[in-house]
């Protein structure tokens, strides 16, 4: 079971079903979609399959998947994870969305600050990673001012799509501790 986590605007926590109106409205809408290689949710049905499928990976370790609430209102607005966990548990990837109306006010940040906290002293990752749609300008600008170093650009097959290039970012435990706040 994964932690819920708290810093001075959002809350952390795991999914649950009853998040399965947001996680339709987050995975139908096409300008949050734009820069990611996934098929476009139709209907609350396959939300809520989706989200038993997250519950259980988030249940066997597999993810740490968490909602992203607003705590002055309570309101789900996005999700963030670490998912492909490397074997042995070092590594993982970080991902995250946010519904359109609630992007660019820093929520994203201040999200990736808690799962940066967590990931590195509480499961003792000593690597985070994260790909962006090289096209995908605000994402690549968050992960730049959290501290993450460009690592590449990988061109790989789409769901999709034909293929699609990502820039690639990393960030250690140690990179951190030097990255000014």
């Amino acid at each position: 079971m994964i932690k819920i986590l708290q810093s001075k605007r959002i809350l952390l926590r795991p999914i649950i079903e009853y998040d399965s109106k947001m996680i339709f409205e987050l995975r139908s809408d096409q300008s949050v979609n734009k820069f990611i290689d996934r098929f476009t949710m139709k209907n609350i049905d396959e939300s809520i399959k989706f989200i038993r499928k997250i519950m259980k990976g988030n249940e066997s370790g597999d993810y740490c998947y968490w909602i992203i609430s607003k705590l002055d209102v309570n309101s789900a607005i996005g999700t963030i994870c670490l998912w492909n966990f490397t074997e042995g548990k070092t590594s993982a990837e970080i991902g995250f969305e946010l519904l359109p109306a609630f992007q660019g006010f820093g929520y994203v940040s201040e999200s990736i600050d808690s799962v940066l906290d967590f990931a590195f002293n509480e499961l003792n990752l000593k690597q985070i990673t994260a790909w962006a749609h090289h096209e995908n300008s605000s994402s690549i600008k968050v992960l730049q001012k959290k501290g993450f170093h460009f690592d590449g650009e990988k061109t790989v097959d789409g769901t999709t799509v034909e293929s699609i290039t990502y820039s690639t970012y990393s960030i250690t435990r140690d990179q951190l501790k030097q990255f000014p706040k």
